[in-house]
């Protein structure tokens, strides 16, 4: 079976245009595996990300396609699959320029790995305009001479683009590491910030390096320009930056990507089914081969998910035939089989992924991919036997029953209780933020019982931060889960240059409204909604929905603020008074 770049080969004589993707696609493909050995020198505990991983993934994409479809596919098609393969993880490699950037604001005390750092986690991420003058005082030290930066493959090729990008990319790793602020306060020693520091930075490099590709791939316009001359391949550029950006993005992200477009005359391409097939090889690839047992031996671990990464590929190996791709693997511990099943898990939710957005491509992408076979995983039957899909069961009535009743509260009022602890930190994050930007505003909280066509209710009032769709649904619904132990809180309240303990949390709290009423109506503005969102809650086990907020709630309200409306069981409805 050919590799992509041997069927685009094959073509190269056809016209000029086949031949011009060619020489260009193969000259990329040198210069990227020359710049992937940068990511093992730079985060020595990942696994290999280097041209061995990039190969695997045309590979894949390869006998996933099969030849018969590959030689269908227009030479533009297989253009985009190399490229995507060979760039989406150039963004794992940052330029030296980047990371000297990165050593300039790490360090929060007297601790710090850089001496000329000037220490500035825990603090609010600067303006851009800040953020940009800092940059330019300090080029010496963080990139030098311009045209080194132009002179390499992903470099930009102005100063002015390149100081923009810094300062982006400078108040970017502020607010991400402010997410880690409550733990870099804690530190006590230049070790201990050292530790943390080193795991900070890989996570923010691997988190972020899909956004850092496609800005790479940008700045591949002048090589790509010169090679093929024509305005056209801009617009090719655009979507390859898309495509590989799309690898470490949700699938909404995906669904956005074109379907089929003209690049040229009579040659079309389709960018959504190339970052399918993205998505799809590069989880797939997932064996010894990319860890090998002698690096491993070699390499010292700083964070969980390299060794998890690195330990459940101890002996795993695949092979894709017909569409259908089967693992082999002995696993020696329990942890390593169910963590490899869960990653096995993954890769069909991604292939589900792939059949269902397939629907809306001409007949030609349609391929029909199978889930993962996993006969050839096995276990060491001498020391454990699996059971999968068997573990603690919680019986929901059950549970949020214990979680209202009174062996968790003294009272069934403290309910009550809970619903001032929610308000009153809502009341102190907005004086904070206004604190911030130099306002001296009050938090005001009101309790009062009314009634209205749906019953008597017991109201709780604020004019605090309010929630946003985001919150109610990932911190209000979950219970346990608070968005005040949250990393984007922890980043907001660090914008605000102020020191913020709350006393209550979103979940627990709020459910044990329902030790009183048995329906909540909540109706709440933010700044960054800015428009009014209300909800309902039928009770602990019922329905959840959205509804109209009513105009005399929203009037409450004001500017920013929550409204919580408790209607009371029959015992209480004439007891509060």
């Amino acid at each position: 079976m050919m590799n992509i770049l041997e069927h685009l080969n094959k073509r190269n004589g056809n016209n000029g245009l086949d031949r011009q993707l060619y020489v260009l696609a193969d000259s990329i493909i040198k210069d990227v595996a020359e710049h992937q050995k940068r990511v093992i020198k730079i985060m020595p505990e990942f696994d290999l990300h280097d041209e061995t991983h990039l190969s695997k993934v045309e590979e894949i994409m390869a006998k996933y396609i099969g030849d018969d479809i590959l030689e269908q596919l227009s030479s533009i098609d297989l253009f985009l699959l190399l490229m995507a393969a060979w760039l989406h993880d150039c963004g794992m490699a940052p330029a030296d320029w980047e990371l000297n950037l990165l050593d300039l604001t790490e360090g929060i005390g007297e601790y710090c790995v850089c001496k000329e750092s000037i220490c500035h986690d825990a603090k609010p991420e600067m303006k851009h305009k800040d953020a940009y003058q800092f940059v330019q005082g300090n080029k010496d030290s963080i990139y030098g001479k311009t045209e080194d930066v132009a002179s390499w493959l992903f470099g930009d090729k102005t100063e002015e683009e390149l100081v923009k990008y810094l300062a982006t990319e400078l108040i970017d790793y502020q607010t991400y590491r402010n997410g880690y602020a409550s733990d870099l306060k804690r530190v006590s020693s230049l070790s201990q910030f050292e530790q943390i520091n080193a795991q900070i930075r890989v996570n923010y490099i691997r988190k972020t390096h899909p956004a850092r590709a496609e800005h790479y791939i940008h700045n591949l316009e002048k090589k790509f320009c010169d090679t093929i001359g024509s305005n056209w391949i801009k617009k090719l550029l655009i979507d390859l930056s898309h495509i590989c950006r799309a690898h470490g993005e949700d699938l909404k992200y995906v669904e956005c990507l074109p379907t089929l477009i003209q690049y040229k005359a009579g040659i079309d391409a389709n960018p959504q089914f190339v970052a399918m097939m993205l998505r799809l090889a590069d989880i797939v690839q997932f064996s010894e081969d990319r860890a090998p047992k002698v690096l491993r031996q070699a390499t010292m671990f700083d964070s969980d998910y390299s060794f998890n990464q690195w330990l459940v590929k101890d002996g795993l190996n695949y092979e894709i035939e017909s569409g259908i791709v089967t693992y082999s693997a002995f696993c020696e511990t329990p942890s390593n089989y169910y963590q490899l099943q869960d990653y096995l898990d993954w890769v069909d939710d991604e292939i589900v992924n792939f059949q269902m957005i397939k629907m809306g491509w001409s007949p030609i992408y349609n391929l029909s991919l199978k889930k993962v076979v996993r006969d050839n995983v096995t276990y060491d039957t001498d020391s454990f036997m699996p059971a999968r899909g068997k573990r603690f069961r919680l019986e929901q009535n059950n549970i949020l029953q214990l979680l209202m009743g009174q062996k968790l509260y003294n009272s069934v009022y403290d309910g009550i209780r809970e619903l001032y602890q929610n308000a009153l930190d809502a009341c102190r994050c907005m004086i904070s933020r206004h604190k911030a930007v130099g306002k001296v505003v009050e938090g005001v909280i009101e309790f009062g019982i009314q009634e209205d066509a749906h019953g008597r209710y017991l109201y709780c009032k604020d004019n605090g931060i309010g929630m946003t769709q985001h919150i109610i649904e990932n911190y209000l619904l979950n219970i346990g889960s608070s968005y005040y132990k949250s990393d984007a809180f922890f980043r907001k309240v660090s914008s605000w240059n102020q020191d913020f303990v709350p006393v209550s949390q979103f979940g627990i709290g709020i459910l044990s409204c329902f030790m009183i009423g048995n329906r909540l109506s909540i109706t709440t503005r933010s700044e960054e909604s800015n428009s009014p969102i209300s909800c309902c809650i039928e009770g602990p086990t019922e329905y959840f929905y959205y509804t109209k907020p009513l105009d005399a709630d929203v009037d409450e309200l004001g500017d920013t603020g929550t409204l919580i409306k408790v209607y009371l069981k029959d015992e209480y409805r004439f007891y509060l008074k």
